[in-house]
Formats: C-alpha cells, structure tokens, sequence
C-alpha cells in the first residue's frame, strides 16, 4: 500500500503546472499608514486603491488618504467634505466611496458624503434616516449598502437602513437581532451581509448575525471564534471573512486573527495580525488581499499597515506536505485521505475547481484516516484542501 501511494504521487506530480489554490496565510508589514498614528478612521477600497479617512490623534480629524498597494505609497487626498470626526462609518459603491456618522466633541452626526475618486472631491448626499449614527457598521450587497448598530452618544439601538445611491434615499430594513451594540465589525460574503461582536454598553460581545436582503431577515450564526471583544475589524475574501485585533476595554488587547467559512458556519483562528495586540484598527479588501491598520494599544497609538494573503488567488503551487496522503490517484468514485498529525475538532475538508470555485465543503470528526465519495463529481482534476488548526493542506487529484 505504501508504494502504491507513492506512485500516486507521482501521477499527481506529472500532470502540466495547473492553476490552484495556495492557502498561504501570511502578514507583511506596508508603508505606515500617510495620516500618521491614529485610531478610529474609517477605509473602504474602490478597484485596486484603498482609502482611509477621518479618525482621533488627540485631535479630530478630517485628512483623508489613498493607498497603491502596487507601489506601496500613500498619497493625500481633499479632506473629507464633512467636519472632522472619530467612530464614522463608510463604503464604497460603483466606484464612488461613502462617509457618515461619526461624532466630535460630543455631539453626534447623521450627515453622508460622497467621494469621487475621479475628481478628488466630496458632494454632501441624503442624511442617514433615524438618529446620529456613531460607533456603526456597513456592508454592501450589490447596488446598495446597509449600514446600521452604534446610535447617538448616548444610546445604542439595533436599527438597520439600506442606502440607495441611485435614488440618494435610505430605508429602514430589518433591526439585527440580540443586544443593541456598537464598535461591532460587518462585511458581505455571496450576497449575504454579517455583523457580530461589538459593545453593549457594559460588555463585550461574540455574537454573529448573517442578513438575506431578498427575504430582509437576520439569522444567528456560530458565535466568533475568539474572545467576545470590542473595537476590532475585519474584511471578506472569496467567500470567507476575517475578524480580529480589538479588545474589552481595560487597555486589553488581542493580537488573534480569525477566517469564518459561511458554507460551514465554522471559525478558523489563522496567523495573529501582524501589528501586535491592539484595537481600533481598520480593515479594508483590495482586489485579492486584506489590509489592516492604525491602532490603539493602550498605551500608544500606531500607523503601521499590514497586508494579509489568505491565498485567495489562483497560483501554480501545490502543497505537497507529507502531512496529508491522497489515494488512488486517479480514481473513479472513492478517495482516501490519511492525516499524519491531525488532532484539531472539526476539520474542515473542501473541493475546488481549476477556477478556485469551492463546489464541495465538509466538516469532520478527528480521524486519521477518511473515504470521500466523488461519483457526483464530473470527470477533470480538481483540488481537495483540508483545514485545521494544525496547517492547511493541497492537493491535487483526479477524477475519471
């Protein structure tokens, strides 16, 4: 059987490079953030360039930057067309980015600006609908972005509006469930929006809530993988999304970084954000990679920026640990998987085509040893990744 598994290497080894999925879950330090150190800005991305705006240095602010990952430079834009503010809110729709909510001074805000990257410039857009939003998140889903949680300066709610930019209008949508809260984190994965952690006034939360537009319904999902916390962030990636840093007041602060799989409703913890422990960053996505910045620690605050690859790309290099062995290769309806140091609880094992789309995901028990059914499966080659907390493992197989 041991040579046979060998030669089944082989032939995985002799097909032409092919494209696959490398699952590298690295951090690498960019140019500090333009703006300097600060905390509680606001970023969205618009095509293959970030923005990042706002925020508190000791005094409020309303600079506003861009960054060019692809030569790793900041530039200065025109101040955001509102006034200075910390604990806004934004994103960016059809090319034009968003800004609102906010608070200075103790006084909260409900004016929305719209920034056009073309002519470097802002245009006042329709008040958010309801009260001053501070300390709120947002995530868009096709042409309109919801935005919602946080409140006045004084009082959280669970309200939800979606914002129209074809019609400058916001309408109410569902309130997300649980405990009114603020400083939470939000994304959209495949048309879905997700919203969880966050502080409820005197608490911490781990909570998560998954939003369906079409049926304007919220549903609980498994609760964060980490530690309940305040002031962190997050982004998504293919079809994953990513939270971590932030904290539970008290000058405490996490380092942990978390992937959350949507198909299985399951946490992955991954690599610790490379910028230390820390809260009151902020996340943005630029084409295939995350981007993480800015902070508080408790005691400073930082401008460092830091991007994470998740392996959300389509590449040419295979994983071949000897940690994972896969047989026969080619097979024509049963694959056997044998792990060499797999101990962790729910492995999570998923199927890819050569395009990196996921078409099968599955969570197992701890086994040495598993049989996978692929008699569904037309005949090609196809990739099979398997992810624990032990590593992540790739490999090629194939189907006749």
């Amino acid at each position: 059987m041991k040579s046979y598994r060998t030669w089944s290497f082989g032939i995985i080894f002799s097909i032409a490079i092919i494209p696959c999925i490398a699952q590298t879950n690295i951090w690498t330090q960019k140019a500090n953030y333009g703006g300097g150190a600060v905390r509680k800005t606001v970023s969205f991305s618009i095509g293959d360039k970030g923005y990042f705006g706002t925020g508190y240095t000791g005094s409020y602010l309303k600079t506003f930057w861009e960054y060019e990952p692809a030569t790793d430079t900041w530039t200065q834009m025109a101040d955001f067309g509102g006034s200075a503010r910390l604990d806004a809110v934004a994103f960016a729709i059809n090319g034009s980015g968003y800004i609102g909510g906010g608070a200075a001074f103790n006084i909260g805000n409900k004016d929305f600006w719209e920034y056009d990257p073309l002519s470097n410039s802002w245009s006042q857009i329709a008040d958010i609908a309801g009260t001053d939003r501070v300390s709120a998140v947002a995530f868009v889903i096709g042409n309109l972005a919801y935005v919602g949680t946080g409140g006045t300066q004084t009082t959280l709610d669970n309200k939800f509006y979606s914002y129209d930019p074809g019609t400058d209008s916001w309408s109410a949508v569902a309130d997300i469930p649980g405990i009114a809260r603020g400083l939470s984190v939000g994304f959209a994965i495949g048309g879905k929006g997700y919203v969880g952690t966050g502080y409820d006034g005197n608490n911490s939360l781990k909570d998560f809530y998954e939003y369906d537009p079409v049926i304007n319904s919220w549903t609980q999902k498994a609760d964060f993988g980490g530690l309940s916390r305040n002031v962190a962030s997050g982004f998504a990636l293919g079809d994953r999304g990513y939270i971590g840093s932030g904290g539970q007041g008290g000058g405490v602060f996490y380092s942990d970084f978390w992937e959350f799989d949507p198909l299985t409703d399951t946490w992955t913890e991954r690599a610790n954000y490379g910028g230390g422990s820390i809260g009151y960053t902020m996340a943005m996505t630029i084409e295939n990679k995350g981007y993480m910045g800015i902070g508080y620690n408790g005691s400073s605050y930082s401008s460092a920026f830091w991007e994470y690859d998740a392996g959300v790309v389509i590449g040419i290099d295979e994983e071949t640990s000897s940690q994972l062995a896969v047989w026969p290769i080619p097979s024509s309806g049963l694959l056997h998987l044998e792990f060499t140091l797999l101990q962790s609880e729910n492995p999570v094992i998923s199927i890819y085509d050569l395009l990196g789309k996921r078409i099968r995901t599955q969570v197992q028990s701890v086994e040495k040893s598993k049989t996978i059914d692929l008699s569904d499966l037309n005949p090609g080659v196809y990739l099979i990744e398997v992810n624990s907390k032990e590593g992540n493992w790739i490999k090629r197989i194939v189907k006749i």
